[in-house]
Parts: structure tokens; sequence; C-alpha cells
């Protein structure tokens, strides 16, 4: 394989190796799912068809990589929407936009159209933080959690649609990625997603992180974690913070991805939806090992200032591991080395920023 500003080139002989093996593993699989297809729901059949366009557009990319000089090869550009729920720690959440709407700019320069959508219960912060970070937005209650973000990415669904109606853009977006206010993740994860779910064939419809990093601002203090010990499949074993979903499949699943009722454990009512009613996902699914390609995701916790809030406070989610034993061992790195080598100066000097704000707030 060869690379050209960024852009991954798979040598054309092994990708048609790959497809021609997924097509035969499809066609020995369809005589026993003939049955079992004419009783299943939408779901199950658009997942199939989204393997089938997926394996025939492997072809054709190889086909089209094979035929074209490197000189002549550039990816269309890749969209996604960073969703998020936003509730109460408005200076956290006023950073972590600001680290998104920075990226936002610098990945254009790259091929991807990175764009903010949140779902708020206070209409005036969160329209505040919206208008500020060019951002749209959707109001609904707080509680129950998983009913807030069920009606935050219907309606995301819905303004990306009437505006494709409108002629105020040509598609809507390729995917959407889901984070926490309060995950911040650099710029390698969204060229990572565009390379797994737009370049290299054949296309991923969810992608998520293995490992996660957890600041806290109170102390300073940043552990890591390989994330999950086990797990069934690998998509399962990928955690909430950047969990991408393509377009196809969100519509798949009608935009229901979370349980209703829910007010913890989104990250996993997700997951479990996601593979019950569509059960080939895997198929099309890819996990990321962060640390092992340069990504940083890091969830910021707060809630030892007043001005602060997290569901799983930093505490808990330390000593959670030593109960459950769900999740490798935490390892200590140096705050102000891996962040900057991650982000920039910049980041950390904005997090110190916070900080003393909160701080300051808390003498006032």
């Amino acid at each position: 394989m060869c690379t050209r500003q960024g852009l991954f080139l798979p040598d054309a002989d092994k990708v048609r190796r790959r497809t021609d093996d997924r097509v035969l593993s499809l066609r020995k699989l369809r005589p026993s799912m003939e049955g079992k297809l004419a009783h299943s729901n939408a779901a199950l059949v658009l997942v199939m068809r989204i393997l089938a366009v997926s394996c025939i557009a492997s072809l054709l990319v190889t086909e089209s990589y094979a035929k074209s000089s490197a000189d002549g090869i550039h990816a269309a550009p890749f969209s996604i929407v960073v969703f998020m729920c936003v509730w109460r720690r408005p200076l956290l959440t006023d950073f972590v936009l600001s680290q998104y709407s920075a990226s936002k700019k610098r990945l254009v320069k790259q091929g991807v159209l990175l764009d903010l959508f949140l779902t708020g219960s206070d209409n005036a912060t969160t329209s505040a933080l919206a208008q500020k970070y060019s951002a749209s937005f959707v109001i609904h209650p707080n509680s129950p959690l998983g009913a807030k973000h069920n009606k935050g990415i219907q309606s995301m669904r819905s303004y990306y649609e009437d505006r494709k109606r409108r002629g105020k853009q040509a598609a809507v977006p390729h995917a959407v990625a889901i984070v926490g206010s309060d995950d911040v993740i650099n710029d390698k994860f969204f060229l990572q997603v565009r390379n797994l779910m737009h370049v290299r064939p054949p296309a991923q419809h969810v992608v998520g992180l293995r490992d996660i990093h957890f600041f806290d601002l109170k102390s300073r203090r940043l552990v890591y974690t390989r994330g999950y010990r086990s797990f069934t499949t690998p998509i399962s074993g990928t955690l909430g913070c950047g969990r991408v979903l393509s377009w196809s499949i969100l519509d798949a699943l009608d935009w229901y991805v979370w349980d209703n009722e829910r007010e913890r454990g989104l990250d996993q009512s997700a997951i479990r939806n996601v593979m019950r009613r569509i059960p080939l996902v895997g198929e099309v699914s890819g996990a990321i090992a962060g640390r092992e390609t340069g990504i940083v995701a890091v969830d910021i916790k707060s809630d030892a200032f007043a001005t602060g809030a997290n569901i799983w406070k930093f505490e808990q989610v330390v000593e959670a591991v030593g109960k459950n034993g769900r999740l490798h061992a935490f390892v200590d790195f140096d705050a102000r080395a891996a962040l900057t080598a991650a982000f920039g100066g910049e980041f950390m000097a904005g997090l110190e920023s916070l900080r003393a704000e909160m701080e300051r707030l808390e003498s006032d």
C-alpha cells in the first residue's frame, strides 16, 4: 500500500481478495437465511443491503484505484455530525465545544466536514452555546436521559433532511459521532473514522473506541484504561465516547438508539440495542485501539467543583475498576505531557484557565 496526502490507498489485489471472500461468505449464508429473511424485520433486511452495497462498492473502488494513478486520487469530503447532550456545567461544556470548533476548522482542510448538534434542557444556556460555536440545537427535558438522547438525535435527523429538501445542502451527513459534554477527542480520531467509513473499502457503518482517558480537573490527575476486559464482539467492547453510527444504520434503527427510560448506562444500552435489532451489524463495524494509533479520548471530570457535574464522579470511575473488574486497570500518565502531545499546548492552557475560573467562582 502507499499513502499520499494522508489518503490510504489499498493494494488492489488484497482488497479484491477480501471482497471476494466476503461475497462468497454471504452466498454460503444465503440458503440457510432465505426462510428466516421472510420473517425478519426491516432493520435486518436493510443491513443485508448495506453489506451487499459495501461489497459492490469495494469492487468499484478497487477498480478505480487500479486504473488511476496515485497523483489523481483524492477522497470526496466526509461529513460527520458531533451529537452532544448538554446539561449544567456550562463552563466545561463551553471548553469542550471550543475544542470541537477548533477541530472543525482544521479538519476541513483534510476533507472532513464537522458539524455540531446540541440537545439541551435549558434554552438560554443551550442557545447561547449554539450561537457561539455555530451549532444547531433542540430543547428537551433532561429526564429520562434516554428519551432526551433519542429525541435529540431524531430532531437532528429532521433538521438535516429538511435542509436537504430545501436545497440548503446536497445530502445528509455521512455519519454521527456521539460524545458527552465532558468528552474531547483529538483530530486523528475523525481522520481515522473517515478512512474506515468513507475511504477504505469495504466501508464500516459503526465505529467505536476501545480505550479512554479520564482527567480530574481539580487534582490534575490523568488515568488511562485499555477498556473492557471481555466482550462478545469487537464492537460490543467499544466505549460510548465517540461511538460513530452511519446515517444508513441510524435509518435502520429508525433513529431509536437508547432505551427511553434510562438515566444511567446509556453507552451499553445503545450498543445492545444496535446489536439486537441489527444482528449482522458486526460485519460492518470497526473498533479502534486509540492509543496505538495516536488517538486520544479524554473524559474531563469537574465534579469536585461546585459548578461541575458528572453522572459518574472521578473517584467512582476509579473505584469501579477494582469492584467489578470490567475494565482494564487504570494507568496514571503525566497529564501535561500526554494531553499536550495529543491536543497541543493550547489545550492544557485552556484546561488551566477553566480550572482557575471554577476555583474563582467557588471562592466568591
